[in-house]
């Protein structure tokens, strides 16, 4: 903590000694130049971040210290402390190694968008194939049969983690109402569904099914459970990419990681099944960002069927404003 409140003298930030380490960390890996903007603000990010927890704690201690005389913080007026140590060290003006730190980051985001890309792709005279240095080459077929491959995979994936259990399910049937906001609620509690005890059937399945069950013997096979997750998260992760790249405009990348399958108290949910259709609706806050102003645009993507050629359905995503 005391790098933290080191005070600054003349007026000069970089007379402290964590913003003098802030600039050490501005050069290259072979010393010979300087980082880019967006190379360089992950570091400030990360010098920010300690500090916002070390401040937490300094001004709210979760335990005593008796070898430094700091004593565990009170059961009142907790805020009123708080703020004290936030209006000294972590607002603009305090003349802080935080605040010289959360200034630069914010001048090197804006930097970063104006530098040139991290790199650039070199298109050959057919413009089908496009090159990074010359290690990297992708034939544009390639990038097309990309979505059926992920399509293929996330099936793949789903049928294991159903353990084989196909349900009867017709998307035309199912009902929905975008309407309720209730928390907890999504199509699959919608009463005409018949599906909000599905999931009693599917762990049936898993605890006892012959290949990898979750339960042997009235415990858990906590392998078989570990495995189970990490497909969960790799099916995740396609479908993420097919919703990102599959017909229509793409949605901004972390929107997705904000996809919400029922209804919170603080935000609604972002799948919705409409007239056979899967849908889902991401929330963006850039105009926020940018101007400090809560405008929230609503981006929408309806999953459609689409039929392959050499196989059965599959489906793409298109997007609307």
């Amino acid at each position: 903590m005391a790098f933290c409140t080191e005070e600054v003298m003349d007026g000069r930030p970089d007379s402290t000694l964590l913003v003098y380490f802030s600039g050490v960390l501005g050069f290259s890996a072979d010393l010979t130049g300087f980082l880019p903007a967006r190379s360089y603000t992950s570091n400030l990010a990360a010098l920010i971040y300690i500090q916002r927890l070390l401040f937490l704690e300094y001004a709210l201690p979760a335990q005593g210290y008796p070898r430094l005389g700091i004593a565990r913080r009170p059961r009142t007026g907790q805020i009123a402390r708080l703020q004290n140590i936030r209006q000294e060290y972590l607002v603009l003006g305090s003349q802080s190694p935080f605040e010289e730190l959360f200034s630069l980051l914010v001048f090197g985001r804006a930097i970063a968008g104006s530098e040139t890309p991290a790199f650039l792709l070199k298109w050959s005279d057919d413009g089908q194939t496009p090159s990074h240095r010359d290690d990297t080459v992708a034939h544009m077929e390639q990038f097309r049969r990309l979505p059926k491959a992920l399509l293929e995979r996330a099936e793949s994936l789903c049928e294991q983690l159903m353990y084989g259990w196909k349900p009867l399910c017709d998307l035309f049937s199912v009902k929905d109402d975008m309407s309720n906001r209730t928390h907890g609620f999504s199509f699959v509690n919608h009463p005409k569904n018949g599906l909000a005890e599905a999931y009693l059937e599917l762990s049936l399945k898993a605890c006892t099914g012959q290949v990898n069950p979750l339960s042997r013997k009235g415990r858990w096979n906590q392998k078989a459970i570990l495995a189970y997750l990490k497909k969960e998260e790799a099916l995740r992760e396609v479908l993420s990419g097919l919703m990102l790249m599959t017909c229509g405009g793409q949605p901004r990348s972390p929107d997705l990681l904000n996809i919400r399958v029922r209804n919170h108290r603080t935000s609604e949910r972002s799948l919705y099944v409409y007239n056979g259709y899967m849908i889902y609706v991401t929330r963006s806050h850039k105009a926020k960002r940018s101007t400090n102003v809560d405008r929230e645009p609503s981006i929408s993507g309806s999953i459609q069927p689409i039929r392959h050629p050499e196989r059965g359905e599959g489906h793409t995503r298109s997007r609307s404003y």
